[in-house]
């Protein structure tokens, strides 16, 4: 029975590997239309796709700097960080999990044993800082918004709803500015303990951006908080040829968002595991995490 639950956790744990971070489109694709089959019906369709580089701070740099992307359409649209996204779905496809019935032994270390299996062979790790692995899933109509996230708690894909919109926007009354070749108007928000700076774009008439902004009329081409530790900056647009669906993973828990926020505090800085001659290990990288949450309120 215990050997069935830590293989259970182990399936839904994210486990980051060398032969993972190759970005090759076609397996992408691939993988991508093989999660399609174990969604839901879809959620909507996104008709243009916004590819925005992200900045925050990490803890074991003095930031962190990734490509997240915005499917959207007129009324839907997903948020995510699809390196991620490619390397969670490789790696659980080409993890070989073992059967319960080879295991011999289990070996749990947390992070205050200090257990360092990085030095053994066929080691694979997941750290917690490495890409962003929520998927952010908005209704530009009502501004509800699900949230599917996972923790290194116990490694379960949860879900919870959030009411974000209408966001209080404040058209700023200052001179346009060009950013990425875009005509930008400047608004200002307070939303959830943080104050943003945002510079949309009438030209592309879409009342969406990225992370949980939307509401403005015109795209969101860039926004950071006042503190200047969270930044979102447009990088590319990509017109779909066709409209794309967009899906939300079955089988996650439904929670609250206050909920969610204490285990994502709660959570390991990241996991190791090894699997040799029948002795399954777990450990826990050492350390906090040092979370540093967006939303403050």
């Amino acid at each position: 029975m215990i050997k069935s639950s830590i293989i259970a956790i182990l399936s839904c744990f994210v486990f980051i590997s060398a032969s993972a971070q190759q970005n090759v489109k076609t397996t992408q694709d691939q993988s991508q239309a093989e999660e399609n089959t174990k969604h839901k019906a879809p959620f909507g369709e996104s008709k243009i796709k916004c590819y925005y580089e992200f900045t925050r701070p990490s803890t074991t740099s003095s930031s962190r700097r990734d490509t997240l992307v915005l499917e959207t359409g007129a009324e839907k649209s997903r948020f995510y960080d699809p390196s991620r996204q490619y390397r969670d779905s490789m790696v659980r496809a080409s993890m070989n999990i073992p059967d319960p019935e080879t295991i011999k032994s289990i070996s749990v270390f947390k992070s205050e044993n200090g257990k360092d299996l990085s030095t053994m062979q066929g080691t694979v790790s997941s750290r917690t800082d490495e890409g962003e692995s929520y998927q952010i899933f908005k209704d530009l109509n009502t501004g509800k918004i699900k949230v599917v996230d996972y923790t290194a708690v116990n490694g379960k894909s949860f879900e919870y709803e959030d009411q974000a919109g209408p966001m209080d926007w404040k058209i700023q009354q200052v001179p346009d500015t060009i950013i990425n070749s875009y005509s930008c108007k400047q608004a200002r928000l307070n939303f959830r303990g943080r104050e943003y700076t945002a510079w949309f774009s009438p030209e592309v008439p879409i009342n969406d951006g990225p992370w949980k902004f939307m509401g403005l009329p015109g795209l969101i081409v860039k926004v950071e908080d006042s503190h200047q530790l969270f930044s979102f900056s447009l990088v590319g647009l990509e017109q779909t040829k066709m409209p794309l669906p967009i899906h939300i993973p079955a089988g996650s828990i439904k929670c609250s968002r206050a909920d969610f926020e204490k285990m994502k505090i709660k959570q390991a800085p990241g996991m190791q595991v090894n699997f040799s001659f029948g002795n399954l290990i777990l450990a826990e990288f050492p350390g906090e995490t040092n979370y540093i949450p967006m939303e403050l309120k």
